[in-house]
């Protein structure tokens, strides 16, 4: 699963996202999505909402073709790096140490060892 930025955020939180009174199908939405990560929570009402749900997007995906591994990589086109500390944060929560330009893992999650990755491009077509 590649998730591709420029200098946006990776939305609201998930606090945030679910509101005073979310939905019944926020709620069932946000469950699902930490049982899939294995966390509590009030573990993930700090996490960026698109980060939770790109990661067990890519999970998903490799149950569904019998995969073993499964990869979330971002690939940042920003030169001053928006959206990395809460990546970071993100990765902390599941227990792994991140850094720029690499890929790091894998935590076992519901049978799947998973992956992360951030790697940075350029915006030389932006430019033009």
């Amino acid at each position: 699963m590649v998730e591709g930025k420029v200098s946006e955020s990776f939305g609201k939180t998930v606090e945030k996202w679910l509101g005073n009174e979310p939905s019944n199908g926020k709620r069932e939405r946000f469950e699902f999505l930490i049982s899939e990560l294995q966390l509590n929570q009030d573990e993930g009402l700090n996490i960026r909402y698109q980060l939770l749900h790109r990661r067990v997007s890519a999970m998903l995906e490799a149950k569904k073709i019998n995969a073993p591994n499964a990869l979330m990589l971002v690939h940042s086109f920003s030169e001053s790096y928006v959206g990395f500390e809460d990546y970071l944060e993100f990765a902390r929560l599941l227990g792994l140490q991140v850094e720029k330009e690499e890929i790091v893992g894998p935590v076992l999650l519901n049978g799947i060892n998973v992956y992360f990755g951030w790697v940075t491009g350029e915006l030389e077509f932006l430019k033009k």
